[in-house]
């Protein structure tokens, strides 16, 4: 599914019990898995954004005029450098919070509007990233969110990033902790997961013949 698949989103709640994919995972033959609770979760998230679209084109809120604004001003060629603007420009217009400082819950996939406003984690990054692109006719079936652990010193936490296949067939990682992009087999990430409107997918390590 992330290789020419309708892809939006996917959620660290529910984390699937899979070994870890290496970072140059194959991302154009995923394993489906049906995930009730999480493919749920995608319904509930896509029912909100169909109803944003009149508030960000509209809405005189300085959060969301600001970023239509800015948004708007993207060129949206070459494809590089529009990836390069969005990720910049989400980057810095939300402020970093957990879902539990701003939703009191442990899990919530914020629409771009809320993400503005009161802040968000970093599924609400790549959500927000993936909307916007949607604004300049992005197709729905280039954009993907991927989900794996980001290892730092000794420490390792879930993260998430927007994945994005241009044109010429290459997959490009947008994540909130830089604002720049790279191939996504270059990610610092190591993806596990992902959900897109046929269901979970997952990344495995590839498997040799013989």
């Amino acid at each position: 599914m992330l290789s020419r698949r309708s892809f939006l989103i996917a959620g660290i709640g529910g984390a699937l019990a899979v070994p870890p994919a290496t970072a140059n995972a194959n991302f154009k033959h995923p394993v489906h898995r049906h995930v009730a609770k999480i493919e749920a979760r995608l319904q509930v998230w896509r029912d909100h954004v169909a109803t944003q679209h009149d508030v960000l084109l509209n809405s005189a809120e300085h959060h969301i005029a600001a970023w239509r604004a800015a948004n708007s001003a993207l060129p949206n060629t070459p494809q590089a450098s529009l990836l390069e603007g969005v990720n910049r420009l989400i980057n810095s217009r939300i402020v970093y919070k957990s879902d539990y400082a701003v939703h009191k819950t442990s899990d919530f996939w914020a629409t771009l509007d809320d993400a503005l406003i009161h802040g968000g984690d970093c599924e609400d990054y790549a959500l927000a990233k993936a909307t916007s692109l949607a604004f300049h006719g992005w197709p729905e079936t280039h954009l993907h969110l991927v989900i794996g652990i980001l290892h730092r010193g000794p420490k390792s936490e879930a993260h998430a990033v927007l994945v994005v296949e241009r044109d010429d067939g290459t997959f490009w990682s947008l994540d909130n902790l830089s604002d720049r992009i790279v191939l996504a087999e270059q990610m610092s990430m190591q993806p596990l997961y992902g959900v897109d409107a046929e269901g979970v997918w997952l990344f495995t390590r590839p498997t040799r013949s013989g």
